[in-house]
C-alpha cells in the first residue's frame, strides 16, 4: 500500500535493532499501532515494518539504492532502547542519521507546522529503555535538540524494561499505561499527516528557503546561536502570549513553566549550572505582567523524574513547558531549549546554542531579556530594568549557583561557604550576599539574635550593590519583624518589597494568621502563592495548617495528606495532620498519626512527644500523660534526635502539667531570645491553659504586638 500522499513510498517507517524485537516486543507495538491508527484516522496508512531476522536491511545490500524508496516517508519512527544509539549499528547509520537528513531537504522538511500552529518533528522516537547520558547526547546532537520521545517503559524497583500490554499502571511506578501510550504515538502520527496533507503556505516557503541557503549555511564557521535563540524567544513569545497566538490555537494560555535543565555534561557534575540557568530564566519571565510563571520549588518537583509533560501541566495548571540541557566542558558550554505545548505534547520551538563559559551572563540575557525585558516595553511602557551583570567572575557565578542548589532549611551551613568563596571572587556580587544572609538565616536553631545581626550588614549591601532587587526589603522585613520587633520599620519594608513583587512573602501569611490572629488573612495570602507554586509542599502544608487553625478540618487534612503523598518522609507534616486532629478532638487519631513519625525517625524525638502530651491532656488522659513527661527531658538543648528545643516548646510542657513556674520561667527565656512563638501568644489556642493566670496578664503587657490591621 502506498503513501497517502504521492511522491512518498510509505506513511511510517519502524527503525528498531532487531535483537529488540527476539521477545517479539516491536512486532506487537507495530500491531498495537496499526489497530489504534485504524480506530484514530480515516483513511488508512501505509506502515514500512522489516521483520528479516538481520540488523535492518543486509550489509550486502546497496544501502543508498535499498534506502531511496522506503525512507521516503512521511513519519519516522525509531525504537530506541539501550543499544540503539550505536554510531556502528545499521539502524542507526542507515536509518535514522539517513531519515534526519532525507527530511531536512524535502519539500515539507523535517519539523512540521501542524494545523493547529504548533511545530513537531516528522521523527517520532519511541523509548523502551532509560538511557545512558552518552547516548541521549548522541541523538541530541544529531536532532540538534533536546529529544522528546513517547516512554514505553515500565519500572518498578529493581526492574526497567519495555511496557507491555499486561502490565498495570498501578504496577509501574512511571504511572503509564501501554494503551494510552500507544494512543498517544496514534495522535501524534493524525496531527503530522494532517499538517503534511494541508502544509501552510508558511511551512512550505520557509523550508523552501532552509534549502535554498542549506549550503551557504554549512559554510559560517561560527554563529551567534545564543542571538538567534533570543530572536527565536522574542518573535514566538509576543506572538504566542500576548495576543496573536491566540489565534492559532483557542487553548494557548499565557502560563509556562519552566523545568531544571538536565545536566548532559560527560562527568554529570553541572547539576546546579542547569538548575541555575532555569531559575534566572523562571526569575525574568516573573517580570512579564500578564504571564502565569510557575516558581521555582514546584517547577523543580520534577527533577529527575520521567514525567509526561501533560502530567507536569496538569500538576501545575499551565499550557507550556520550557525545558532544556546543559554540557559543559573545560570552557566550552552547550545549552539547548525547547518549548512544549503539554495539551498535546508538541514541541513549538527550541533552539541550541554553543558558546564559551565566560559568555554565560551574555546567554541569560539573551534567552532572558528577549522575554522579560523586549515585552516588558511593548507591554508596560518604556520602564525596564536596568541592565545589570551580576558579577565579573564567572568562577564566583558558578559558586553561587552550587550555594543555591544546596540552600534550604537545615541546609545552611553547608551552602555558606559557597557564597563567601563567591564574595571573596567578587565583592560586588549582590546575589552572593543575598544567598549568604539566607544561608544564616537557615542555619540558625531558634530565633537567635546574632543570626540576624549577621543578616543586616548582609541585606544593607544588597541593597546598596542593586537597588531594584526585592531580596534585601524581604531580609529585613524577617528582621525587624521576627528579630527586631519594630513593626513600623518592617511594614515599611515590606511595602517596599511588593512594590517590586506583588506575591505575598510566604511568612508574612504565616505572621499574619498568628501574630495577628487574622487566619482567613494569611489563608488569602497562602492561596495566592499557590497559584504559581501549586505543589511546593512547605506552602501546602502551612495552607493545610491555617485550615485546621480555622476549623476548616477536612481541607486542612486534604492538603496535608496531599504533602505526606508527596514527600512521606516529610516529617513535620504528620505533626501538622496530627495537631489538626487535635483541634478537631479526634485524640486517638493524632496519637496514630505521630506513631507514624516515630517510625520515620526510629525514636520518638521531642516534637512528636510534644503533641503526644498535648493529646493526652486534652483527652483527660493525665496518668498517660505523667508517664510521658517523667520521659521528656527538657534540661538538654537538643532531644536524641537533634532537634533544637525552643524555650517556648518546654514552656507548653510545663504549662500543659500544671507546673505554672516553671512555665514562665521558660517564657521568660523565649521572650529575651526573641523567639516568633511570644508573639503568637494572643491567639495560640496552645497557651489557653494559662490565660486566666495573674502571669499570663502581666506578660502580655510586654510583649510589643504589632498593631493589628
Amino acid at each position: 500500500m502506498a503513501s497517502v500522499l504521492p511522491t512518498f513510498e510509505y506513511d511510517i517507517f519502524i527503525s528498531y535493532r532487531h535483537n529488540d524485537n527476539r521477545s517479539g516486543w516491536v512486532t506487537d507495538f507495530v500491531n498495537a499501532l496499526q489497530e489504534e491508527l485504524a480506530a484514530t484516522i480515516k483513511e488508512p496508512l501505509s506502515i514500512y515494518f522489516d521483520k528479516n531476522p538481520h540488523d535492518g536491511l543486509l550489509e550486502t545490500h546497496n544501502v543508498d539504492k535499498s534506502l531511496e524508496g522506503k525512507l521516503k516517508c512521511l513519519i519516522f519512527i525509531p525504537i530506541i532502547s539501550q543499544t540503539y544509539c550505536d554510531p556502528k549499528s545499521f539502524a542507526w547509520r542507515h536509518e535514522f542519521c539517513a531519515f534526519n537528513k532525507l527530511a531536512k531537504e524535502d519539500q515539507f522538511g523535517r519539523d512540521i507546522k501542524l494545523n493547529h500552529g504548533n511545530v513537531a518533528s516528522r521523527i517520532l522516537p519511541i523509548k523502551i529503555h532509560d538511557l545512558d547520558a552518552d547516548d541521549k547526547s548522541i541523538i541530541e546532537e544529531e536532532i540538534n535538540g533536546v529529544l522528546r520521545a513517547i516512554d514505553f517503559i515500565f519500572s518498578s524497583t529493581g526492574v526497567s524494561r519495555p511496557l507491555t500490554t499486561t502490565d498495570k499502571r498501578e504496577d509501574n511506578s512511571n504511572k503509564t499505561f501501554y494503551r494510552d501510550q500507544i494512543n498517544k504515538v496514534a495522535r501524534s502520527v493524525k496531527d503530522l499527516v494532517s499538517a503534511m496533507q494541508k502544509p501552510s503556505v508558511a511551512t512550505i516557503a520557509a523550508n523552501s528557503a532552509d534549502r535554498a541557503i542549506a549550503t551557504s549555511k554549512r559554510k559560517r564557521i561560527a554563529v551567534n546561536a545564543a542571538g538567534i535563540l533570543a530572536i527565536s524567544i522574542v518573535a514566538f513569545s509576543f506572538f504566542y502570549f500576548f495576543g496573536f497566538g491566540r489565534r492559532m490555537d483557542p487553548k494557548i494560555d499565557k502560563s509556562i513553566a519552566v523545568l531544571p535543565f538536565v545536566d548532559m555534561s560527560p562527568g554529570k557534575d553541572q547539576e546546579y549550572l542547569g538548575d541555575g540557568i532555569a531559575e534566572d530564566i523562571i526569575t525574568a519571565l516573573s517580570r512579564i505582567k500578564g504571564l502565569k510563571v510557575i516558581g521555582r520549588t514546584s517547577s523543580f518537583q520534577f527533577k529527575g523524574e520521567k514525567t509526561d509533560l501533560r502530567d507536569v501541566g496538569e500538576k501545575l495548571n499551565v499550557f507550556n513547558v520550557l525545558e532544556g540541557s546543559v554540557m559543559k566542558s573545560g570552557n566550552k558550554i552547550r545549552i539547548t531549549a525547547q518549548l512544549i505545548n503539554v495539551s498535546d505534547g508538541v514541541q513549538i520551538w527550541s533552539e541550541r546554542f554553543d558558546r564559551e563559559m565566560d559568555d554565560i551572563f551574555a546567554i541569560h540575557d539573551e534567552i532572558s531579556k528577549a522575554i522579560s525585558d523586549k515585552m516588558k516595553i511593548s507591554l508596560m511602557g518604556n520602564h525596564t530594568q536596568s541592565d545589570r551583570k551580576p558579577t565579573s567572575s564567572t568562577e564566583a557565578f558558578e559558586n553561587c549557583l552550587r550555594g543555591n542548589q544546596i540552600l534550604r532549611p537545615g541546609k545552611g551551613n553547608e551552602a555558606m561557604p559557597f557564597f563567601k568563596k563567591a564574595i571573596q571572587l567578587d565583592s560586588s556580587y549582590a546575589d552572593a550576599y543575598t544567598g549568604l544572609a539566607w544561608s544564616y538565616f537557615f542555619s540558625r536553631e531558634g530565633d537567635l539574635p546574632e543570626t540576624f545581626d549577621q543578616m543586616y550588614p548582609l541585606a544593607m549591601k544588597v541593597l546598596e550593590l542593586n537597588p531594584e532587587s526585592e531580596a534585601p526589603h524581604a531580609i529585613l522585613y524577617e528582621i525587624y519583624s521576627v528579630y527586631k520587633w519594630n513593626w513600623k520599620i518592617a511594614n515599611e519594608e515590606y511595602r517596599k518589597y511588593l512594590s517590586i513583587n506583588p506575591l505575598p512573602l510566604v511568612g508574612h501569611a504565616l505572621y499574619k494568621a498568628q501574630i495577628f490572629g487574622d487566619v482567613r488573612g494569611g489563608i488569602k495570602e497562602l492561596e495566592q502563592n499557590l497559584e504559581v507554586d501549586p505543589i511546593n509542599k512547605g506552602v501546602l502544608r502551612l495552607l493545610g495548617s491555617l485550615y485546621g487553625m480555622d476549623n476548616q478540618f477536612a481541607k486542612g487534612k486534604e492538603l496535608i495528606n496531599k504533602v505526606i503523598e508527596m514527600d512521606p518522609a516529610y516529617g513535620f507534616s504528620y505533626i501538622d495532620l496530627a495537631a489538626i486532629n487535635i483541634r478537631a478532638g479526634e485524640y486517638d487519631q493524632a496519637l496514630k498519626i505521630l506513631e507514624r513519625i516515630d517510625k520515620l525517625s526510629g525514636q520518638k524525638g521531642f516534637y512528636s512527644n510534644l503533641f503526644r502530651l498535648s493529646a493526652l491532656v486534652k483527652a483527660g488522659r493525665m496518668e498517660q500523660a505523667k508517664k510521658l513527661y517523667a520521659t521528656m527531658d527538657l534540661s538538654k538543648p537538643n532531644d536524641s534526635i537533634g532537634s533544637y528545643l525552643t524555650p517556648s516548646s518546654k514552656a507548653k510542657v510545663e504549662f500543659w502539667m500544671g507546673h505554672m513556674d516553671e512555665g514562665f520561667r521558660w517564657m521568660e527565656k523565649a521572650f529575651d531570645q526573641k523567639e516568633f512563638d511570644v508573639l503568637t501568644i494572643r491567639s495560640n489556642p496552645a497557651y489557653d491553659v494559662i490565660r486566666d493566670h495573674p502571669r499570663f496578664k502581666e506578660f502580655m503587657k510586654k510583649v510589643p504586638f504589632p498593631p493589628i490591621d
